[in-house]
């Protein structure tokens, strides 16, 4: 058993336990009993202690110590046994319950202690058949209580508190042992000479404050840090050499001791400490450079060792000191030239950076704003080897900037991050984050879900001018205040020089009644004499409005910020910028604008009286001279100021566009660069008008390096591929050579495509964002299948469609319905049936797809029974629409008759859409007068609905009608006409034989209002040539057309020829029929007609030679067919067929009425 004092001996057991396990007899290892970190070899880093050394008197008191602690904490002293049966009883019994047994008569006996709040009974337990003694807890002796106890016959009596001395000092003793040996024992140890922190500094105040983090979690990377390239490019240097050391280490490299990160206040140079050690993964100590510093002598010095034992245990590792002019200050400007705590901190610094011992695996970053009152010592190479400088981001910064601040925020479609760039110079990182969340702020208290430019620009002013205060009213105070302000603006914008006018606002902001905002420049790192000049001449310009206006009685004090700011611009123009008569000089000593107070104490007045009196003079001319320029523009533009007050008290502010229109009307303002915020150009973009007006936005655009702007970006798109004045292959140059184009772009072009003339480049567009990796949606196939059915590609088509199932969008019933055109207008209809079929939700737009491609492949029984189906689902405007054209072309009245009924029930015979077509399917079935009502009732009208029903009175007959009605039309100031018009006028011209008027109306058509002909037009013209016998002319009309024929224009000729009975002189039956077989050689109807054609002139060999070439060639004749609705159900009839209910009786009927013609015509 290890040695004991004689005084533990004595002790219980336990205490004999305690000591045991203590290893009195070797020296111990702290290390383990502390949370301080281990050298890479497990041994401590911080107080190496042999294992040899005997046991000295302090280990031996430590020792002793820890032996009393773990006695007094296990062993109690021994103590009586109490004599009172207070002390000795330990069950327990309720007040209550003591009252029911005392009613029972079952307590015996009551002893009363402590002043009769405590009563030791011994109460008859029948169950038991014996006397128990129960402490009870009284609530004070009462009168009741003592009634009841003498009532039931109750021996009680009281006693006093019986005191023990001796027990109570001893427990007083046990009490105070424990902290006065543990403040001993603490007091011992922390004065140890090993303990790190240096000697004789109890309570730790040595040591070092700094964190330490073994692996740093500081949540920052390179890239969270934007806008200080040039010092990120430095740090990943020294973040790589921490990786990969031997790569520099090859060519005989050092790592870099120091770097010194300079800068004001906010712009990142924290953040960029913190991204260093998240990127480099090695241990880090940080603190900051007050924590040095402490009310004893010597605390300063002692925690630069005890920060740099620990930053050498642990190499390699970076040791970020924030704020470090707070010890590096320059020595020497002690007050009394004295040698303060400060510079003992900065001297044991020195010593550990690069001192004696050297200093290995350690890099050092410090961060400061004031490098100017660093010691140069500190400063020197092989302390801290590099500097570098983290400024005020420039635009191109504060644009990254506010990338990363805004990552985690909801932005308006109006929010330009560039605009906001443009608007915040001299921001910096700090304040754009500020920014940032004062416009989140913002917009949460208004009830935005997202933030707006209206938020930004508010939080700008508020940030920039202060907080928004009371509006002011009308009076004086208001009057004379717009009119300062506009003095402002309107010196501005009429000196060359001064940065363009934002806005005026006669809203208070801070301490200031009114503002007057301009747009600064791209951050120049030059700024020239003019500028400057014209920076004081607007200043004066309040000042001078002020004077010219009201007289100089009635200057304010409104003008005091004004004149401090010019005064200032133009002190520095003279004595740090050489821009006066003095000359080049540089008239300060840079220690008189040093931030430092000592220093500037310090400074040395060089200058003589003589030239301090001529800088004065000098600034005082500059001054004078600018407010004599600003005084003169006030009073030559009095009336442009006028004007501006009266719409700046209306409106109470103006923005830059507005101030510049009003003053242009008065005076010819200096050209001022345009605002070139996104914002802007996309107000521009609305405005064009033509292409090359969006020529001439883009180009503005690509000079403000605002090209890839996704939101202008957009709108070019838009403009060029859906405006009235479309350019699609710009459109399609604008994405290919964009970076960040979005689906919804693409989708514009697809949808262009789509409608236009060239549908089938809407398939290389999908095609094109399958190669860039974009994402296709549900709103990007359905203008793809848009343009397949426009262009019937019906191969491209079902690869589409194919894709949508790939996807999982076939179940989209916008998708779906456009499935459903798609194979309509392929001629698919058993396909598109096939869709419509198994859709699992149907719209309206579903059901109105479906009918229009049965009626669109003349499946009108299908349509019909879809729209029985219909109507109990619903029917809208496009649903009457399609079954009317469906009567149109079958020619069924009654069933027209009922659709209109329908029209009329559900109230829309007011829609221009439906009217049209209700006199379209009028006219189209012969009841042209009913037609005419219709039109005639319409209170609005478009050239679709006059174009039909010239259409329709052409088509029967009643050119003199259909001319009056155009003629009518063309009397309307708001309708022009349109390609269907006159095909209408052209075929009223052919049917009533007005050959010449057609003429006039063919080249009115061109040459008047710029519609081109169309094959229908020349056909048109054909035939009104053929009806009037004049072929020859037909022939030379059609030779002379600036576009190929089609067969169908030689077709119409050559029945007009066999109309005619032309024989061979004219020669011109034979060319038209050589050109035609030479352009349908296999069409039987051409045959057939030819073969007619020598049959009817007696040509009986040639007619016989084209009908042995029919059967040589297995071609027949098309039947001629023919549907008929009757009662609801369709009807067909084909040529020849002789299978029909009642045939002979159909043929009785037509040869009856063929014998009424007949005697009619002789009649």
């Amino acid at each position: 058993m290890a040695w004991l004092p004689a005084e533990t001996k004595t002790m219980a057991p336990a205490l004999s336990l305690s000591v045991s396990h203590l290893p009195v007899c070797k020296s111990q290892d702290f290390s383990k009993d502390t949370h301080l970190p281990k050298g890479t070899n497990g041994e401590n880093p911080y107080a190496k202690i042999a294992s040899d050394v005997e046991l000295s008197k302090r280990k031996l008191l430590s020792s002793t110590a820890l032996g009393l602690i773990g006695g007094l904490s296990v062993a109690q002293p021994i103590r009586a046994e109490p004599e009172s049966p207070f002390e000795s009883t330990s069950n327990r019994m309720s007040y209550s319950r003591f009252l029911q047994y005392l009613a029972e008569g079952a307590v015996r006996k009551v002893d009363l202690f402590e002043n009769a709040t405590v009563a030791i009974a011994e109460i008859y337990n029948p169950a038991l058949d014996k006397i128990q003694r129960v402490r009870v807890q009284l609530p004070g002796l009462r009168r009741e209580l003592l009634g009841k106890m003498k009532e039931n016959g109750v021996d009680f009596a009281a006693h006093p508190i019986d005191i023990n001395w001796s027990f109570a000092l001893l427990d007083l003793l046990g009490n105070l042992a424990l902290p006065l040996i543990l403040l001993g024992t603490f007091l011992l140890r922390s004065s140890s000479p090993n303990t790190p922190g240096g000697p004789n500094l109890p309570f730790g105040l040595g040591r070092s404050k700094a964190k330490f983090e073994m692996e740093p979690n500081t949540g920052v990377t390179f890239n969270d840090v934007a806008g200080v390239d040039e010092a990120k490019q430095d740090f990943q240097e020294i973040v790589e050499f921490l990786k990969t050391p031997e790569k520099f280490a090859a060519v005989g490299a050092k790592i870099p001791k120091g770097v010194l990160l300079v800068g004001p206040p906010g712009t990142g140079k924290t953040l960029m400490a913190k991204a260093i050690a998240g990127e480099a993964g090695v241990p880090l100590f940080s603190l900051s450079g007050s924590e040095f510093i402490e009310m004893f002598v010597g605390v300063g010095a002692s925690r630069v060792r005890d920060l740099f034992n620990k930053a050498k245990a642990n190499p390699p590792c970076l040791v970020f000191i924030d704020e470090i002019d707070a010890v590096g200050r320059e020595r020497g400007t002690g007050i009394g030239g004295g040698n303060d705590e400060r510079e003992q901190t900065l001297n044991q610094l020195l010593t550990e950076m690069d001192g004696f011992t050297g200093n290995t695996g350690v890099i050092v970053i410090a961060a400061t704003n004031r490098p100017e009152i660093l010691d140069s010592a500190l400063l020197r190479p092989g302390r801290f080897d590099r500097q570098v400088t983290v400024g005020m981001p420039d635009i191109r910064g504060r644009e990254q900037i506010l990338k990363v601040h805004s990552n985690n925020k909801r932005l308006g479609k109006d929010v330009s991050l560039g605009v906001i760039a443009m608007r915040t110079p001299g921001f910096s990182g700090a304040d754009l984050a500020n920014l940032m969340n004062e416009a989140a702020i913002l917009a949460g208290r208004r009830g935005k879900d997202k933030i707006t430019m209206k938020e930004i620009d508010d939080s700008i002013d508020r940030i920039v001018a202060g907080i928004e205060g009371t509006k002011m009213t009308d009076g004086k105070s208001k009057i004379l205040v717009t009119y300062h302000e506009i003095g402002h603006a309107v010196c501005a914008a009429l000196t060359p020089g001064h940065d363009p006018v934002q806005k005026v606002t006669l809203i208070p902001r801070g301490q200031a009644r009114g503002l007057t905002w301009f747009i600064p420049g791209e951050d120049p790192a030059l700024i020239s004499k003019q500028q400057l000049f014209a920076r004081i001449v607007g200043g004066l310009g309040g000042r001078a409005a002020e004077e010219i206006i009201f007289g100089e009685s009635e200057i304010t004090t409104g003008a005091a910020g004004d004149l401090q700011q010019i005064t200032q611009i133009a002190r520095q123009m003279v004595t740090r910028f050489g821009m006066s008569d003095i000359g080049p000089w540089a008239l300060t000593d840079p220690a008189v604008q040093s931030s430092d107070v000592v220093l500037r104490m310090l400074a040395r007045n060089s200058m003589s009286e003589k030239l301090a009196e001529d800088i004065d003079s000098s600034v005082r001319n500059i001054i004078e001279s600018a407010y004599e320029v600003a005084k003169k523009l006030i009073r030559n533009n009095r009336e442009a100021i006028d004007k501006l007050v009266e719409v700046l008290l209306e409106k109470e502010t103006v923005t830059g566009d507005e101030f510049r229109t009003i003053l242009s009307e008065f005076v010819d303002a200096p050209v001022v660069k345009a605002d070139r915020s996104p914002h802007q150009f996309l107000v521009f973009l609305k405005l064009c008008s033509s292409i090359k007006h969006l020529f001439q936005v883009h180009a503005q655009i690509l000079i403000s390096n605002l090209h890839q702007d996704s939101f202008l970006l957009t709108e070019l798109v838009r403009f060029s591929s859906l405006s009235p004045y479309k350019n699609l292959s710009y459109s399609h140059t604008l994405l290919v050579n964009s970076l960040n184009s979005t689906p919804s772009t693409w989708n514009i072009l697809i949808r262009g495509y789509a409608s236009s003339e060239t549908p089938q480049k809407a398939i290389w567009v999908l095609k094109e964002m399958r190669k860039r990796g974009l994402q296709r949606n549900k709103l990007t196939y359905p203008f793809v299948l848009k343009a397949c059915a426009r262009g019937e590609a019906l191969p491209e088509g079902r690869q589409v469609h194919g894709e949508i199932v790939k996807h999982g969008l076939d179940d989209d019933v916008y998708v779906e319905n456009n499935l459903v055109h798609f194979y309509g207008c392929c001629k698919k209809i058993t396909d598109a049936k096939k869709v419509f079929d198994g859709m699992g939700e149907r719209t309206v737009v579903s059901w109105n797809a479906v009918l229009s491609a049965c009626v669109e492949n003349f499946c009108i029984e299908d349509a019909i029974g879809y729209f029985v189906k219909m109507r109990n689902f619903g029917l809208d405007e496009t649903t009457m629409v399609i079954m009317l054209s469906a009567c149109a072309e079958l020619g069924s009245l009654s069933f027209g008759r009922l659709l209109h009924l329908q029209v009329i029930e559900r109230g829309l015979i007011s829609n221009c859409q439906l009217g049209t077509a209700l006199v379209d399917m009028y006219a189209k079935s012969g009841y042209v007068g009913y037609a005419s009502r219709v039109f005639n009732r319409m209170e609005e009208k478009n050239v679709w609905t006059w174009s039909a029903m010239i259409l329709g009175f052409a088509q029967h007959g009643f050119a003199k009608e259909a001319l009056e009605i155009f003629v009518k039309m063309m009397k309307s100031s708001c309708i022009r006409p349109n390609y269907v018009t006159y095909l209408g006028v052209l075929c009223a011209c052919s049917h009533s034989g007005l050959v010449d008027d057609g003429h006039r109306y063919f080249r009115e058509m061109e040459y008047v209002h710029g519609i081109k002909p169309m094959m229908v037009h020349y056909g048109a013209m054909v035939d009104a040539l053929g009806r009037a016998g004049r072929l020859k002319d037909a022939y030379t009309f059609i030779m002379n057309m600036p576009i190929e024929p089609d067969p169908i224009l030689w077709r119409t000729l050559l029945s007009a020829c066999s109309i005619h009975n032309v024989n061979d002189t004219d020669g011109v039956s034979d060319r038209v029929r050589k050109r035609l077989l030479e352009l349908e050689p296999r069409r039987s109807g051409n045959l057939v007609m030819v073969a007619n054609m020598y049959a009817e002139a007696g040509m009986w060999d040639r007619a016989a030679s084209v009908r042995k070439v029919m059967r040589d060639g297995g071609l027949k004749k098309m039947a001629g067919e023919s549907c008929l609705e009757l009662n609801g159900s369709i009807y067909q009839f084909f040529s020849g067929y002789d299978s029909q209910f009642d045939f002979d009786g159909i043929y009785l009927l037509l040869d009856t009425l063929t014998l009424h013609m007949k005697i009619i015509n002789v009649l």
